[in-house]
């Protein structure tokens, strides 16, 4: 290894030393920037806001909320964070859980109705009347009270009732270049089910600040039509990336070093 290489490999190993603590130290401002500004913010409405509400095709309701509503800080639990209504109390104490447990929860409050259902009648082989009414979804059935029983009997109900409560989550752009948009719609799969109303709350997760990947590299030269390949080592912060390479030269058939910077101007 000559006097170059390891001039080159040195610089490359500083380099992700000093990239490393600087990704730390952001990380702890990142943090307590996140308690400060949570500890100072409104009481979070577990409500979310209906942005659209149609009928497909097939005559099903739909309503439309965007995914990105009522995110709550990863540590909202212990910086005083404040959240209207009782709906993580409630899902907490029903699953034994701890609030810090909590990722997201969704609770969907729909109405299904139908007037004017033509019934239908039988008798079964004890003489029972029943009159019932059946169809995709649901199935009702009443017996009339048996003649000369007590007095308090006025007969009994049966039901049974099948459902699909579909939560779709997709993105869409407002133009061909524009920030993905994540969205959630919201309909049955009986067109007699209404949705009326969607309490949601999402815990933000976040994603690791920095990150290092160890590569398998290679390029083409297109100028000198050579083929280079070897190991690399990339180190992430955010946008900002350092990346060494020891690849080998096909065409000088020798090793070489070499050490690069990225940042992302523009995600997609």
């Amino acid at each position: 290894m000559n006097r170059l290489t390891k001039i080159v490999i040195g610089l490359l190993v500083v380099g992700l030393i000093v990239s490393i603590l600087y990704a730390k130290h952001e990380h702890w401002r990142a943090e307590k920037a996140e308690v400060q500004a949570s500890t100072n913010q409104n009481v979070v409405s577990q409500a979310a806001t209906i942005i659209n509400h149609y009928i497909d095709t097939s005559k099903r309701n739909h309503i439309v909320i965007s995914a990105g509503q009522n995110v709550l800080p990863q540590n909202w639990y212990k910086n005083g964070t404040a959240i209207s209504g009782g709906l993580v109390d409630t899902v907490s104490a029903a699953l034994n859980i701890a609030k810090k447990q909590l990722q997201e929860v969704t609770q969907i409050a729909s109405v299904t109705q139908a007037k004017q259902l033509k019934a239908e009648r039988t008798i079964d082989s004890l003489k029972r009347l029943t009159y019932y009414y059946k169809d995709k979804y649901l199935q009702l059935a009443y017996r009339p009270a048996i003649a000369g029983s007590d007095t308090s009997d006025h007969g009994q109900f049966d039901y049974k009732y099948n459902d699909e409560l579909n939560v779709v989550q997709y993105w869409k752009r407002g133009w061909i270049l524009g920030a993905k948009r994540s969205y959630i719609d919201i309909y049955s799969s009986d067109p007699r089910t209404t949705i009326n109303g969607v309490k949601r709350l999402v815990v933000k997760q976040n994603e690791p600040t920095f990150g290092l990947r160890v590569q398998a590299v290679s390029n083409y030269s297109l100028s000198r039509k050579t083929l280079n390949i070897g190991p690399g080592l990339q180190f992430d912060f955010k946008r900002f990336s350092v990346i060494g390479t020891y690849y080998y030269d096909t065409d000088a058939n020798s090793w070489r070093p070499s050490i690069g910077a990225r940042y992302d101007l523009v995600r997609f």
